[in-house]
Parts: C-alpha cells; structure tokens; sequence
C-alpha cells in the first residue's frame, strides 16, 4: 500500500484514533498510583471504592464487564450502569455502555478530566508515539538478536576453547608418550653402551699395555741411537782433533798437499781435465773403501771410510766411461750421458742439470708447448692433482715454475725472465754454461753456531723446524735467480741450514736403502710444516762429499745423491716436488779440512731459499703476447 499525503491521510487518522475502544486507552493513560489504588481491595474482593478489583490489563472482573452480546451479564441480569462521579455525561446522568462494552467519547472524556488524564492533543501525536513504539520495538528486536548473536558467539568461543583445550590434553599426552619414549630409547641405548664398555675395557687395557710396551721399546732404542750418536761424535770429535793436530804439523813442516793448503795441489786446480788421473784417484778410492769396509780395521777409520758393497758402482762406472768432453771458448764442458754438464771455468767448476726428470719420477710429463717467443713450456702432473708449469728456454734453464692446484689456485715459485733479460747476449742473456757466480763478502753471523748450522742427529723436530723458517741471518740487497742462488755459496750463507749426515751412501753409489727412510722423517715434518703455511716456499737440498777421489767424480756424486733425497722426500713423504731444487757441490765445502776420508763432509744439507729468490716476471702484455 502506498503513502497518500498528509493532508489526506489526517482525517482519515482521525476517524481511527476515535474509533479506539475506551478501555485500551484508559490502559495507556492511567496513572501507575491509580492503577495500584484500583487494584487494591479490602480484603472482600473490592478495592477501596467499593468496586471490584480490577485484572492485568485494567479491567474489571468478569462479571462487571463481560456480556453475553444482548446486554446481559452472564447470570441475565441488565448490565449494571456506572454512578459514579465523574463517570457519566456532561450532566452527571449514568449512560449505558455500548454493546460492545465500550463507553462513549464524552463518558470518556470527563472521565479522563476527573482522573486528570491530558488529551490527546490530537492525531500528529498519536503518530509520533507510534512511531516512537515501532522504534522501540526495533530497538528491542535488534537487541535481542544482538544479545542472541553475542550469546551464540559466546557459546561457539567457549566450544572452540573446550576444542582447544582438548587438543592441548591430547598434544600433551602425546609429548608426554613421546618423552617417556625416548627415555625408555636413551636408557636401553646407555645400558647397551655400558656393556659395551664393559666388555671393551679388557681390550683397552690390553691394547693400552702393548702400547705402553711398544713407546718404552721405541723408547730403549732411541737411547741406543742416541748413545751411538754421541759415540760417533766423540769419534767424529777426535778425528777433527786428529786432522787439526796434523795439519799444524803439515804447515809446520812447511809440506804442500796438506792441511789448509789442499786446494793448491796441482792436481786440484780446476783446468784441463785429466782423465788418466781422474781414474787413478777413483781407483785409489776403490782400494781404501774395501780396505775399510771391516770395522775394526783401522783405529778411528771404520766411521769415516764410505761403506762398501760389490757391485754399487757399477753403474756410475758406466757414467764415467761413457763422459764426453768438449770445449766451449775457454770453457771446458764434461757432459755425461743423462745430460749432466760439469763445468771448468777459470778457477771455478760446477755442474748443472734438467730438473725436469726428476719432477717426471714423483708425477708424469702432459704436454709440452712452443711459445712464440721460442721458450718451452712442460706441464707436469704433480702432487694431489696440481700441474706444475716450468717454462724453459732452448739450453734447458729453467725461467720460471709455478703450480696449478685443483682449485684453480695458482702459486709462483720463482721467475728468472727479467734476470736473464737484463744480461746481454741472447734474448735470454748468455748461453746455457755461463756461470753466475756472485761473490760477496761472509755474512756477519751473530747467532751461535748450533743455531746457524743445525746438526740432524742431534736437533730435534723443533729446532729443525726453526732452523729452516727463520729469515737471513742479515740483510738481503737484492732478489737473485735460481741460478745465482746456487752457484752462489756466499750467498747461501745468508740462510741457516740443516746437516744430514746420518744417510749413508756407498762407495761410487747414490742409492739409498729402505732401511735409512726412516731418518728423513723429521726434516719431512719441519718441511710439510712450513710448505702448509706457506705454498710457495722453496728449499735448496745441497749434496757434499770428502776429498777422496777427483773433484769431477765427487761434483757429479754429490748432484746425483741430492737428487735422490729429494725424490725419497717427494715419493714417501709427499713433500711436493716442486717446492724443492738441488745441487751438487763436491768437495768444494768441506766441513772438517781434510783430503782423507770424512764422513762429516760426507753430507746432506737443506736450506730455506725463498727469501733470497726474485719473483719479479715480465709484464702482462709480454706474458699475453708470448703465449
């Protein structure tokens, strides 16, 4: 239905507010103390008026109100009128209620003025209040189903905590299971764990005490080894005291050939090399070291004398007959057949050698390539994978070597390029036997003596170790070749080195047995030590010999056997090939002043040469355009 305007809509509001029964309004409008007092009754079944009570909703009692619809009350008797004040017309005469039981608008209209009930201004208000009612109502409708919502809500919270709260109980007895689980797990594990132990003690103690036994065998015999060193060196001792006694005596007599002056003997002076004489000292050598090879048979010899086996040098027999000679200007060159090159030079003599075969015997040669500005490079596998570069020009100098790791880590040893660059001659300086000898004054040694030359059999892993770290003994002017460094004793003599005499080599031979690896395990250690830390350290390993014999056997002996150490080194130690270089020296060095035999001079020695090496190569765009 829709909205008419207002102005029609009022009369027609009109009409209905004054149809409304008499008794809803009276409802409405009386007074909350009027209703209590109407109510109230005396006890009889009347309120104080002599009226009967009236019910819930404001009316009387059912047989003052109820027809039966033909004016009569329920018994049949007329409806009763109203006499009361204030409840009849406008001239205090009673009227009778309508059929339908309600009372006329003027009846009602005193009666509300006697009960000082206001009057409905008029339908506008009755409007409001409506409206009012229906929003009431609204409001009261929402509230209860906000209350209702808030109840439900409430409720689904509470289920949802109990939900909770019973997945809690059930979480924590699991962890609870669980816990006791793993205790029951750790328990059984510790028992079977004690048990184990206890059936393992037994063999602990037992393998406890072989151990125990096998340190004080190892123990007994390192006092042996070490009371047969100071055996041998009291030995050694005398015979240096033997020698000095001698030699005072020599240069007392004034006789040539002995003590200090061994070196102007004329067979001695570096020159024309004489075969003939050569073979008459090896073989004078040969005689003496069977002659020696008892102990016993000479007092104070037996240590000193080289041990003999048949048979040993054959091989290096074979070495000499098959040497070749040949002169290069007033050079005079020995060339032996694996390529060992000894040579004589004004007052000096040395030998040189391709270290590339020695690196192939501990890995395996890849490749080589020719560069185009004529050098070769080799490419060698080496220790755990590395590849060892070595760059060398045609007369087999080596330029420059580096390594390769795994990793892609590359690590320079030396480089030699710029050295040879700087000399005249070809585009790498002079030819392959020109000798770089540099000569320098003796260093200023201010450390003692057992601390600059270390004795093997004596030192200890410690003091090994610190003997090859430790810097040049003074300042070093400038960076040298490999080849300056070892033609160069002066300037070797910067750096502290190490003694081995405890290897021993046979006559004529530079083999040596199993049974003496076992005595570089120390300086293997101090090695490794130093190469872990520092990669690209680089040691010299020196070969020496006595005077016994020519100096041109005892250059090319002394070469080979500092080759071998460094391969048993390389082989059984895994010292990295590469880290190492050696060089024979003869008898030029000798440790006691001496031309018999001596196994003092007959030595071994290492030093730490990286300090005195210059690292300085060409620049990058030669190194580019080079390759």
């Amino acid at each position: 239905m829709t909205l008419r305007p207002l102005s029609v809509a009022l009369p027609v509001l009109a009409a209905f507010v004054a149809s409304i029964s008499v008794p809803a309004l009276d409802a409405r409008a009386a007074p909350p103390d009027q209703a209590q007092q109407d109510q109230a009754d005396d006890g009889q079944g009347k309120d104080k008026k002599g009226k009967p009570p009236r019910d819930k909703e404001g009316k009387r009692n059912k047989e003052d109100n109820r027809n039966d619809g033909r004016g009569k009350s329920q018994d049949g008797a007329p409806p009763r009128r109203d006499a009361g004040p204030g409840q009849g017309g406008p001239d205090g005469s009673a009227k009778v209620r309508n059929q339908d039981g309600a009372r006329s608008p003027e009846k009602e209209r005193a009666r509300n003025d006697a009960l000082g009930v206001k009057r409905d201004p008029g339908p506008q208000n009755f409007i409001q209040r409506r409206q009012q009612q229906i929003q009431q109502a609204k409001e009261k409708a929402l509230k209860e189903k906000q209350d209702a919502d808030r109840a439900r809500q409430d409720a689904a919270r509470q289920k949802q905590l109990e939900n909770q709260q019973a997945k809690d109980k059930a979480a924590k007895q699991k962890q609870d299971a669980d816990l006791a689980r793993q205790n029951a797990e750790r328990q059984k594990q510790l028992e079977i764990q004690q048990a184990k132990d206890k059936a393992f003690k037994p063999k602990q103690d037992a393998d406890f005490a072989r151990q125990n036994a096998e340190k004080q065998k190892q123990f007994e015999i390192q006092q042996a080894k070490e009371r047969a060193a100071r055996e041998n060196a009291a030995r050694d001792q005398a015979g240096r005291d033997k020698a000095t006694r001698d030699t005072s005596k020599d240069n007392a007599r004034g006789e040539p050939g002995k003590g200090p002056n061994w070196r102007d003997r004329p067979d001695r002076a570096p020159g024309k090399f004489d075969r003939a004489n050569a073979d008459k000292e090896f073989e004078r050598a040969r005689i003496e070291a069977q002659r020696q090879r008892n102990p016993g048979s000479g007092p104070g010899r037996s240590g000193d004398t080289e041990r003999w086996r048949d048979g040993a040098d054959r091989k290096f027999e074979a070495f000499r007959r098959d040497r070749k000679e040949r002169d290069v200007g007033n050079r005079k060159l020995i060339i032996e057949p694996d390529k060992r090159v000894i040579v004589r030079h004004n007052d000096r003599a040395f030998i040189r050698h391709d270290e590339s075969s020695r690196l192939q015997k501990t890995g395996r040669e890849l490749r080589r390539e020719r560069r185009k500005d004529g050098t070769l490079m080799i490419v060698t596998m080496g220790l755990a994978g590395a590849l060892i570069y070595s760059l060398q020009d045609d007369d087999g100098r080596t330029l420059r070597r580096s390594r390769k790791d795994r990793d892609g880590r590359e690590v320079v040893l030396f480089d030699n390029r710029r050295y040879y660059s700087n000399h005249s001659g070809s585009q790498f300086g002079p030819d392959r036997y020109y000798d770089n000898y540099v000569d320098l004054p003796p260093p200023d040694v201010r450390i003692p003596r057992d601390k600059y030359i270390v004795d093997y059999d004596r030192a200890s892993p410690d003091d090994i170790y610190d003997a090859l770290n430790a810097p040049p003994v003074e300042r070093i002017e400038r960076g040298y070749s490999l080849d300056e460094v070892r033609r160069s004793y002066r300037v070797l003599e910067r750096m502290r080195r190490v003694d081995l005499d405890t290897i021993n080599f046979e006559f004529g031979s530079w083999d040596v047995g199993p049974d003496q690896y076992d005595q570089l395990e120390r300086i293997a250690g101090a090695l490794r030590r130093i190469i872990n830390r520092s990669p690209d350290e680089v040691f010299l390993i020196e070969g020496h010999t006595d005077a016994v014999g020519s100096d041109i056997d005892n250059l090319s002996l002394s070469d080979r056997r500092a080759e071998t150490v460094a391969v048993i080194l390389s082989e059984n130690f895994g010292i990295p090939p590469e880290n190492l270089t050696t060089q024979g020296y003869g008898e030029q060095y000798l440790k006691v002043l001496t031309d018999g035999p001596s196994r003092i001079n007959r030595r071994v020695s290492l030093r730490r040469i990286t300090p005195l090496l210059s690292r300085e190569g060409w620049n990058d765009d030669w190194e580019s355009s080079s390759r």
